[in-house]
C-alpha cells in the first residue's frame, strides 16, 4: 500500500491533469490519502460498484445538504431502487428522442451564433447546449437558464469539494451552499406547482410518477431534478469541452469523421474513455473489506476512480493513446450497474448531433493562439473552463 499527502490527492494540480497521478499510484492501489483510500485499478472499482451493500453510496448523514438530499445518486437500496423506478417512468428513452428534433435546431443556431475564425467554445457554445436541453426536457422558462447554469455549477462543486474532503475557502463554500437552497427552493415550488398545474414537462411526469401506489414527495422531486440538472449540463459541458479539444489536436481524425460519418459514435465513446468528464465517486465501507490486496476497515471513505480505470493497461491496451478501434469497448465513464448514469443516453444524443454539426459546418477545427484552461477547483470533473479554438468555415 502507497500513502499519498492528503494534500497532493485532488489539490488543483492533480485535477486539472490526474492522469499521470493515476498512472503512478495504479499498481500500488488501493493507496491511502489521509482518511481516503483511492481505488484505481479497473477490476477494483468494478469489484466495488458491484457490492453495494459492502460500499455504500448513503449520504443520508452528510453535512452537506447537496450529499444528503440527493436521491437515487447518493442512496443505497432499498430506496435506491424505489426512487429509481420512479425516475425510469418519467425519464424515458421515448422522451429523450422526442426532444431531439429540437436539439438538433437548437444546436444549429448556437453555431450560428458562435461563427467562425478564434472562437472559445466553451462559453458559446459547449455551456450553452447542455443546460438549454436539460432545461428543456423540465419546462424550465428560458428567462431562467443561466441562473440555473450558475446554480448547478455550484452545487457541483459543493458535491465534489464535500466528497473529497478537500480545504476551501469560507466565501466560496457558502456562495455554493445558498447557490444549492435557491435551485432546491425553486424546484420544490415547481413540483408544488405542477401538482396543481400538469404540464407535459418532466418535472410533471416525475410528480405523477407512481409504484405500488407511492409517489415522490416535493422534496424528493425537488433532490432529483437538482441531480439531473447538475448532471444532466455540468457533465456533457465537459464531454463536448474535451471532444472538441481533443479532435483539434487530431486533424486526421477530423478528416476521417468528415468522411465518414459511422465513426462519430465510436468517437464519442473513446473520449468519453478516455477524458471521462466525471473522475470519480464517492462510497463508505460497510464492513472490513479486503480490495486488490488490501484491507480497508468498516467506515473508510473510498474514492472510486472510474477516470483511472477507464486508462488501466490490464483493460485497454495502450490505454494512454485515444484509438478509434476503442470505441466499441464497455468504458466507466457513466458508472456501472445499479448507480448507471440515468442521463446517459441524453449526453450521448447531445454529443451526437454536436459533433456532427461541427463537421457539417467547419471544415477544419485546431488550437488557437491562445490555450485552454482546464478546471482544477471542481475536484470530480474533467473538462475546460476556456477553451479557445480556430474554426474555419
Amino acid at each position: 500500500m502507497m500513502e499519498v499527502q492528503p494534500a497532493a490527492a485532488l489539490s488543483p494540480e492533480w485535477v486539472s491533469d490526474p492522469f499521470p497521478h493515476y498512472a503512478r499510484l495504479r499498481d500500488a492501489s488501493p493507496s491511502l490519502a489521509g482518511q481516503r483510500w483511492l481505488v484505481l485499478r479497473h477490476a477494483d472499482v468494478m469489484r466495488a460498484v458491484a457490492d453495494t451493500a459492502t460500499f455504500s453510496s448513503d449520504h443520508s448523514h452528510s453535512p452537506s445538504s447537496a450529499l444528503r438530499d440527493t436521491p437515487i445518486i447518493f442512496e443505497d437500496p432499498p430506496d435506491h431502487t424505489q426512487h429509481r423506478r420512479l425516475v425510469n417512468k418519467a425519464f424515458t428513452p421515448r422522451r429523450v428522442a422526442e426532444i431531439e428534433p429540437w436539439v438538433t435546431a437548437t444546436t444549429g443556431d448556437l453555431l450560428d451564433q458562435l461563427g467562425a475564425g478564434e472562437v472559445e467554445v466553451v462559453s458559446g457554445f459547449c455551456d450553452r447546449l447542455p443546460v438549454m436541453v436539460i432545461a428543456r426536457l423540465m419546462g424550465v422558462a428560458t428567462e431562467d437558464h443561466l441562473k440555473f447554469k450558475r446554480w448547478s455549477e455550484q452545487r457541483s462543486y459543493l458535491i465534489g469539494t464535500t466528497g473529497a474532503g478537500a480545504t476551501v475557502a469560507d466565501d466560496a463554500l457558502e456562495e455554493a451552499r445558498e447557490a444549492n437552497r435557491r435551485l432546491v427552493a425553486y424546484f420544490v415550488a415547481a413540483a408544488a406547482e405542477r401538482r396543481g398545474e400538469p404540464r407535459g414537462d418532466l418535472i410533471t411526469a416525475l410528480v405523477e410518477a407512481e409504484v405500488d401506489g407511492e409517489k415522490l414527495t416535493d422534496t424528493q422531486v425537488s433532490g432529483i431534478c437538482a441531480l439531473l440538472l447538475a448532471a444532466g449540463n455540468v457533465t456533457t459541458t465537459n464531454l463536448l469541452s474535451n471532444l472538441l479539444h481533443l479532435l483539434a489536436h487530431r486533424p486526421d481524425w477530423y478528416a476521417r469523421l468528415r468522411a465518414d460519418r459511422t465513426l462519430v459514435g465510436p468517437v464519442v465513446e473513446e473520449v468519453l474513455r478516455f477524458h471521462s468528464p466525471v473522475q470519480w465517486m464517492g462510497r463508505t465501507a460497510t464492513r472490513d473489506v479486503e480490495l486488490g490486496g488490501t484491507l480497508i476497515p468498516a467506515g473508510g471513505q473510498v474514492i472510486l476512480f472510474y477516470g483511472a480505470a477507464n486508462r488501466d493497461p490490464a483493460a485497454f491496451p495502450e490505454p494512454d493513446a485515444l484509438a478509434l478501434s476503442n470505441g466499441d469497448r464497455p468504458h466507466l465513464a457513466f458508472g456501472h450497474g445499479i448507480h448507471f448514469c440515468l442521463g446517459a443516453p441524453l449526453a450521448r444524443m447531445e454529443a451526437r448531433i454536436a459533433l456532427n454539426a461541427v463537421l457539417d459546418r467547419y471544415t477544419a477545427v485546431a488550437p488557437a493562439g491562445e490555450p485552454g484552461v482546464r478546471i482544477s477547483t471542481a475536484p470530480t470533473h474533467c473538462g475546460f473552463l476556456r477553451l479557445p479554438l480556430l474554426l474555419t468555415a
